[in-house]
């Protein structure tokens, strides 16, 4: 008995192993230069993808003002249903440095103060009741200020007539 624990120990202890000395490797390149890097696949960061046949929308916009450096900002698609969703931000690295709460009917607009963007989501029982939130880049970071008084220049949210106003 104690000779099988043993070798199952071993056996098992030798897998443990095997995973740490060949874990998989990714080759990252650098659209830039076109310079190739090997980097272990537990190393990369998320990656915008597609979920149950929704991909994800791409923009890039100047979001911090004074920097030279480039950002994308993504509509990442979570759910299937009510159009529900994440607003990242993709620095030049490739990096994920922002990600947003998920909301329903999400949407991203460029500020033209070029600080930040705004998100635009619909909120309420039934997703009826459009919303804003202001993502602002301060000093190499972003603050969120919820409930700002915005007007979205997406015709989807700005014409957008509530199923409860006709009653």
């Amino acid at each position: 008995m104690k000779k099988n624990i043993l070798i199952f120990s071993l056996f098992f202890l030798t897998i443990l192993e095997g995973y740490f000395l060949f874990k998989p490797k990714n080759i990252i390149e650098n659209k830039k230069d076109e310079r190739k890097a090997i980097v272990e696949s537990d190393k990369i960061n998320e990656i915008p993808h597609c979920v149950w046949g929704l991909c994800p929308t791409f923009y890039s916009m100047d979001i911090t003002k004074s920097e030279t450096q480039s950002y994308t900002v993504v509509e990442q698609p979570t759910h299937m249903t009510k159009g529900a969703g994440q607003v990242w931000v993709i620095d030049g690295k490739p990096e994920v440095i922002f990600k947003s709460d998920t909301y329903a009917e999400v949407g991203v607009e460029e500020s033209e103060e070029k600080d930040g963007f705004y998100i635009t989501y619909m909120t309420g029982d039934n997703y009826d009741i459009p919303k804003v939130d202001r993502v602002k880049f301060i000093n190499g970071s972003f603050e969120v200020i919820r409930d700002v008084k915005y007007e979205p220049k997406n015709d989807y949210y700005r014409n957008y007539k509530s199923p409860q106003d006709s009653k």
